[in-house]
């Protein structure tokens, strides 16, 4: 895995499921969730993010999230909210 998942400022619980390397599913509520490269010259950038939730063991997709939704990280709100992020790094590797 190329990044580290980082809380900048976490007020309620959230947590991690890795399935893949670059896709996970974030899980959350009153937090605001980032992804960060460990590198540092890398860096890092949400290929697609999806709001669904799960339904007998299934995600069950429900959006897309736009890019202005997520430009400074995952805001997740007093609802509970599951994420399906794909993530990838990109720069020099020395």
């Amino acid at each position: 895995m190329d990044f580290t998942k980082v809380v900048p400022s976490q007020a309620g619980p959230v947590k991690f499921l890795s399935f893949k390397c670059a896709q996970n599913n974030v899980l959350g509520f009153h937090c605001r969730v980032d992804f960060q490269p460990i590198a540092p010259d890398k860096q890092c950038q949400f290929l697609r993010i999806e709001e669904g939730t799960y339904e007998n063991g299934v995600f069950k997709f429900i959006r897309v999230l736009n890019g202005d939704q997520t430009d400074g990280g995952l805001d997740f709100s007093s609802e509970p909210l599951v994420l399906r992020v794909s993530v990838a790094t990109y720069g020099s590797s020395k």
